[in-house]
């Protein structure tokens, strides 16, 4: 409880740490390897929520995606590299997304608006991987379109496939039971409705 109560800087302690031990023994199994792609796609996300300098962020980010590829070399399961392929895409999509929020702007300008960014990105890279996937992935596939709508919304670049992608994701939620993404995928469906 302690290491969450106070901060990322001890989680990141932590899974730094893993990292190192098991830089440390050495061994070439895939399943190793997979723990340290899923460790340092945790210390992205950990520089993502802290949202420290975004200098910082983008620097954290590549520095990680770096070794997420070496780490990639050493797994020999297509499907598992489509889907770290895949979560790569995402974290790079995420972590533009908050860099596109802290852009300064200068005085007398317009905001800097990233959202066609994001919203490429997202149908660029993980909505592409989805598709080389089998029907299983449905799941993923609904929080993206959740993401992408999101998105559009803020950008107000509405379009009637969103409205379709959206009820087909609500029904996705609604299978698994995550009702709080349910919950976000209706208000989107209403925000998208009234405009």
């Amino acid at each position: 409880m302690k290491v969450f109560c106070r901060g990322p800087d001890p989680t990141n302690y932590i899974a730094s740490k893993a990292l190192n031990c098991l830089n440390e023994l050495g061994f070439k199994d895939p399943r190793i390897s997979l723990l340290k792609v899923k460790l340092h796609l945790f210390l992205i996300g950990l520089a993502v929520k802290d949202r420290g300098g975004l200098r910082d962020i983008e620097k954290e980010v590549s520095s990680e995606i770096q070794l997420i590829e070496l780490c990639k070399a050493e797994i020999d399961d297509e499907e598992v590299l489509k889907l770290i392929d895949l979560e790569i895409a995402f974290a790079i999509t995420m972590s533009s997304k908050i860099t596109a929020k802290g852009l300064p702007t200068l005085e007398g300008k317009e905001p800097i608006n990233n959202h066609h960014v994001v919203i490429s990105l997202l149908e660029g890279k993980c909505l592409y991987l989805l598709d080389n996937f089998l029907a299983d992935q449905d799941f993923e596939r609904a929080k993206v379109s959740l993401l992408i709508c999101e998105t559009r919304i803020k950008s107000k670049d509405i379009s009637d496939a969103s409205k379709e992608s959206i009820v087909e994701a609500i029904k996705v939620f609604q299978k698994y039971e995550c009702i709080k993404l349910e919950i976000r995928a209706h208000i989107c469906l209403a925000k998208l409705n009234l405009m």
